[in-house]
């Protein structure tokens, strides 16, 4: 859970926080999205889908966490042989948190992310 790690590390002195049961899954470790580059060849973006689900005893962190994150892009540091970035956004009291290679196409992905979730449910 680096992301959360993170966010703790940096926020959890100033809040006091006390986190427990919030539910940490690791949805898929390689999903695969398919789309076309400038040549009008099939490529493959590979990602990764991470979740975290607030309960509802855990509102003021789940709360916190909204206003510090939002939607925006959430800047980690990730040591790999490969670009990596990622993207964060809320999905009802759940974070969801969306790595993939630095150079893939972010719109693409998020799409395919959400075809995923709503298939689970």
């Amino acid at each position: 859970m680096p992301v959360f790690k993170f966010l703790v590390r940096k926020s959890g002195k100033a809040l006091n926080l006390k986190a427990d049961n919030i539910e940490y899954s690791c949805l898929h470790t390689r999903l695969k999205a398919a789309r076309l580059n400038e040549k009008d060849s099939v490529c493959d973006s590979y990602f990764v889908i991470e979740r975290i689900v607030f309960p509802s005893s855990q509102e003021r962190v789940s709360n916190y966490f909204k206003t510090k994150i939002n939607n925006k892009l959430l800047k980690v540091d990730v040591v790999s042989e490969a670009p990596v970035s990622c993207f964060t956004y809320w999905r009802g009291n759940a974070l969801i948190i969306v790595w993939y290679n630095f150079f893939d196409d972010e719109k693409l992905i998020k799409k395919s992310v959400e075809t995923y979730l709503r298939n689970l449910e």
